[in-house]
């Protein structure tokens, strides 16, 4: 074991007495003689040629560091790393940005050295220091890291003096990683993915300049977020035009017709005795083309132009004069629908035709009225299930003056007392089945139709052998067969007998031929 302190001596080499002087000192030694040890460490030395004792206290004995770096792959100092030492003392230190730490006041001995830090792996990974009698500096150690690398993103817009996003901008990333990307109609651009460090970001597009033309964006542990430049346009500005005519149904010019222009650009125009307008100056965009002019129509009467790069030329817009008859020449027919009581007959639908076609249905006062009538021949008729009005119709002329109390009187039928059936209507007779027609199965709709009937009559179709083919039911005044019997099936051609029975017991038969095509 060797000695790691030497008395009266610079150094373990020398042997001179009193460090080769004449005079003694506190730190020489002439023939020491004896040593000895007191109970709270102090070393007594008896130094027989310079005729004294020498006591040494216990703060002689000397302590020394061990240092070190932790660096990464590129020598650049690791903080946050924890290095425990281990051995003779035990300790810990954690590393700042340099990765420099250090351990103080150690004696000599064996120390191991470990550095740690979450998701990271070092080499040496636990290198030893042994101290003899001098400070002893630890190679550096190298760390890996182990960890998921995070990822950040750069985004902004690139806009116009008024804040309007710039589309079509090429946006160039430079830097730890390079990338580039195209602007929408937004401005946005936005690059994902990335590790941290620094970027450039160079926004570009033909006859643009934009401030700033290259910003620098640090990533250090977050997005970089609102990285906006702001684009001005350098370059000579196009614009086109739209034009076309406004005809009238012969193509020929409409003069006076005012087209409103609508879309990126507002103006307005009006035509000359050619029909001809034209807006000028105008970029490109979508506008609408609407012409106007009183007592005209015009068809388009608001085409879509969308100005592309190029001039456009719309496709006629063709008017149609409308002539307004004046409110003082135009007349009407009114008037009133009870019953005998003299009491008003509601939802009675009034049809009106001739020089003009009109209906209308009567309120609770039964009154009824067409306005804004021109002159010319007219024809009155009423309808409602369950009535029957007298007269039946009403034609009248209109020649300078409005029509009043053009009456009708209407009768519910449930209240007529039939004698007998002489009034009842058939019809076709014969009648065509068309097994093609729009009915189900094949058959037409409605083939033969009895009509005038009372309310809530019966009709029984048979063969003329006798067998029932259909009975047939309705409360109103009306029955249809539409040429099926009870099953569905069209029936077949010949001739059939029919029997109409009323509640009030009257009966009447007959019979029917059926040709089926």
């Amino acid at each position: 074991m060797s000695a790691n302190v030497v008395l009266g001596q610079a150094d373990f080499a020398h042997k001179s007495s009193n460090r080769g002087g004449s005079v003694p000192g506190a730190n020489t030694i002439y023939s020491p003689n004896c040593v000895s040890v007191d109970n709270s460490g102090n070393v007594w030395v008896a130094d027989t040629s310079n005729n004294r004792v020498i006591k040494y206290n216990t703060d002689f004995i000397p302590t020394y560091s061990i240092s070190g770096y932790v660096l990464d792959n590129s020598s650049q100092g690791i903080s946050g790393v924890t290095v425990l030492l281990s051995g003779s003392s035990t300790e810990a230190y954690t590393t700042a940005a340099n990765g420099y730490y250090t351990f103080a006041s150690l004696s000599s001995g064996t120390y191991t050295v470990n550095p740690n830090k979450t998701d990271w792996a070092f080499n040496p990974s636990s290198p030893i220091a042994t101290i003899v009698n001098s400070n002893h500096v630890v190679p550096n150690s190298f760390g890996r890291y182990t960890g998921v690398t995070p990822l950040y993103n750069i985004s902004g817009y690139v806009k116009d003096s008024s804040s309007a996003g710039i589309s079509g901008v090429t946006v160039n990333l430079t830097g730890p990683e390079n990338s580039n990307c195209v602007t929408g109609v937004t401005g946005l651009y936005s690059f994902t993915n990335l590790s941290a460090g620094t970027y450039t970001v160079n926004p570009n597009k033909n006859d643009w300049a934009f401030n700033p033309s290259n910003p620098t964006v640090v990533i250090t542990n977050s997005n970089q977020i609102a990285q906006n430049s702001f684009g001005r346009f350098v370059g000579v500005i196009s614009t086109y035009s739209i034009s076309g005519y406004v005809l009238d149904n012969s193509s020929q010019g409409i003069s006076g017709v005012t087209v409103l222009l609508s879309g990126s650009s507002t103006e307005a125009y009006t035509t000359a005795a050619n029909g001809y307008y034209t807006f000028a100056s105008l970029s490109s965009g979508t506008y609408t083309v609407n012409p106007n002019k009183t007592d005209w129509i015009f068809n388009p009467s608001s085409p879509i132009v969308i100005i592309t790069n190029t001039n456009q030329t719309v496709q006629p817009s063709f008017g149609t004069h409308i002539v307004i008859v004046p409110p003082s020449i135009m007349y009407s027919i009114s008037g009133d629908v009870r019953d005998s009581n003299g009491i008003g007959i509601n939802g009675v639908t009034v049809t009106l035709s001739g020089a003009s076609n009109a209906t209308m249905t009567t309120g609770d006062d039964g009154f009824y009225t067409f306005t804004g009538l021109s002159t010319g021949t007219y024809n009155i008729t009423l309808t409602k299930i369950g009535y029957t009005f007298t007269p039946a119709e009403i034609n009248v002329t209109l020649s300078g003056a409005d029509l009043t109390g053009e009456d009708f009187t209407g009768v519910l039928e449930e209240k007529i007392k039939y004698t007998s059936l002489a009034q009842t209507k058939f019809g076709p007779n014969p009648c065509v089945i068309n097994r093609t027609g729009g009915g189900a199965g094949g058959a037409s709709v409605s083939a033969m139709k009895f009509t005038k009937l009372p309310s809530n009559s019966q009709v029984m179709i048979y063969t003329i052998s006798g067998k029932l083919v259909k009975v047939l039911n309705e409360s109103n005044t009306e029955i249809s067969f539409n040429g099926k019997n009870t099953a569905g099936d069209v029936i077949s051609q010949g001739v059939y007998l029919y029997v109409i029975k009323t509640p009030d017991g009257l009966r009447k038969t007959g019979k029917i031929a059926v040709k089926v095509e």
